[in-house]
């Protein structure tokens, strides 16, 4: 179903550009800002279709300049199939209203540790992949001893999971 999440930021004075930085939601919404569209993900009602929006932060550009200080009002309006398990909306905490560029500069590093983050597991399909084609040479060259094709495929297959998890 709908449901809406609503809090407010205090957003200080003398800030032209300011930015809202949040958390991505886990289907699709829309964000508001007093009262204003700031952007959505995926189909709302009437024709909804639940879209996965992944992890990470995404940056709201706030209606901007106000020489004081004010509190914003975000609405965010999540829609969720009736039959899921419920992790519609925000999974924690965590989002920041500051200079436009301080925030984007703070997302660009947040998405290069989200990289890095992934390296052990490239690393690891990656050895399993060379385990696996190792493996499966030696069966070619050594038919005769099967036990190297089973630790291909399982070499293989664990590979293939690994990259899958990789590229999801």
């Amino acid at each position: 179903g709908m449901a809406w999440y609503r809090f407010q930021v205090t957003v200080p004075a003398n800030l032209d550009h300011a930015s809202l930085y949040l958390q991505r939601l886990r289907t699709s919404y829309e964000v508001y800002a007093d009262g204003k569209l700031l952007g959505t993900f995926g189909k709302m009602r009437p024709k909804p279709r639940e879209d996965l929006g992944g992890t990470g932060y995404v940056v709201y550009a706030l209606p901007g300049g106000m020489r004081r200080e004010h509190t914003a009002h975000i609405a965010l309006r999540v829609w969720n199939r009736p039959t899921s398990n419920g992790d519609g909306g925000p999974g924690s905490g965590g989002g920041l209203v500051g200079e436009a560029s301080l925030i984007e500069h703070r997302d660009a590093l947040d998405k290069v540790d989200r990289l890095w983050s992934f390296v052990p597991d490239e690393t690891l399909g990656l050895l399993e992949t060379l385990a696996g084609l190792g493996a499966l040479t030696l069966f070619l060259l050594r038919r005769r001893e099967p036990e190297y094709l089973s630790f291909s495929l399982m070499m293989l297959l664990t590979a293939a999971a690994e990259w899958w998890h990789v590229y999801l």
